[in-house]
């Protein structure tokens, strides 16, 4: 949304940033005193007594000249006036949602060339230090265009992206267009994999595929730091440690009672765990996974080595089942 378009004095503020400071420029009036206002009958009729002299006056609700007052105060207070109907990035909102009545390729591809714009110019809007400029790259960009999206509901997103996708040519020289639509539909991708039950550390939530691409590389990436005996077949080792990671995960999801209480690992696993602990922990300590391995009190006797596994995160149980099918899977030649 340009600048002819936007309310006036509504600013797009950064979620942690709060509502910018409104200046006198903003308004002129701004800039009168605020204090105690004159007892002058004739400006204020509604004051009653010479007692309230030393005294703000009080604004009446249905006086049309306090009620003006109060506006103007509250602005040479700097006092941001709180919009209803105004949301974060609201600029970059408006621009996707003309995405629905652009009717040709080329004007749909401007509308995201527009948001993308929008986020530059919100950010910079919030910025309380002008002189300071904020630089972003895509990745920074990325969070902010896919809470747009999710505030923007467009009808029938795919079809609109498909359709900038496939007749949008690039012989117009409209590069960056084509790039944007990228964006849009990694986006898109990324919010129809998300599980509003999967969140992080900081109650943000993330998609799960994330989690299993994360395991699936440690998996593989720490059996081959491994050194094993070339005598008695490497590859074997490292296919061990992986079933037993996956094993550790199937067991952690086929629970069915006292779900996040503290789990002992099986005594017949602990000599495998003891041997490549380290292994294990950077496994079991990613932040996309979430628990804790544990070495409980390991007496000097043969065969009892213990270790629990407390829960940091608590994922749905289907979770733990794709995590442990990560262990073993094929995405260890999409990951190199």
């Amino acid at each position: 949304m340009d600048k002819a378009n936007s309310p006036p004095g509504n600013r797009n503020p950064l979620p942690a940033g709060g509502d910018p400071t409104l200046t006198s420029k903003s308004n002129p009036n701004s800039e009168r005193k605020i204090g105690i206002r004159s007892p002058s009958p004739s400006a204020h009729p509604k004051q009653s007594t010479p007692s309230n002299n030393n005294k703000p006056d009080q604004i009446s609700d249905d006086s049309e000249e306090d009620s003006e007052h109060f506006r103007q105060r509250r602005q040479a207070l700097t006092i941001p006036t709180k919009k209803t109907d105004q949301l974060p990035y609201q600029r970059v909102i408006d621009a996707l949602k003309k995405i629905e009545q652009a009717k040709t390729p080329k004007e749909k591809g401007d509308c995201l060339t527009t948001a993308a714009h929008g986020i530059l110019m919100c950010v910079d809007e919030a910025n309380p230090d002008k002189t300071k400029q904020i630089v972003m790259g895509a990745e920074d960009k990325f969070p902010v265009l896919i809470y747009a999206l999710i505030r923007a509901n467009i009808s029938n997103l795919w079809s609109h992206s498909f359709f900038i996708q496939d007749f949008l040519d690039i012989r117009l020289g409209d590069e960056e267009s084509i790039y944007r639509t990228s964006e849009l539909m990694d986006a898109i991708k990324y919010i129809q994999n998300l599980d509003w039950n999967i969140r992080d550390a900081n109650e943000v939530l993330f998609p799960l595929q994330m989690s299993t691409s994360a395991v699936s590389w440690e998996v593989f990436k720490g059996a081959e730091k491994i050194k094993f005996p070339e005598d008695n077949h490497p590859e074997l080792f490292r296919i061990q440690l992986q079933l037993c990671a996956s094993t550790l995960f199937r067991l952690i999801s086929q629970r069915t009672a006292d779900l996040y209480s503290p789990f002992q690992v099986p005594v017949q696993l602990g000599h495998l765990i003891k041997e490549y602990e380290s292994y294990f922990q950077s496994i079991f300590s990613l932040k996309e996974v979430g628990l804790i391995l544990k070495k409980d009190n390991i007496e000097e006797e043969e065969n009892s080595y213990q270790y629990t596994i407390l829960f940091e995160l608590k994922h749905p149980l289907f979770v733990y089942e794709r995590l442990a099918l990560a262990c073993v899977s094929e995405e260890k030649n999409e990951t190199k």
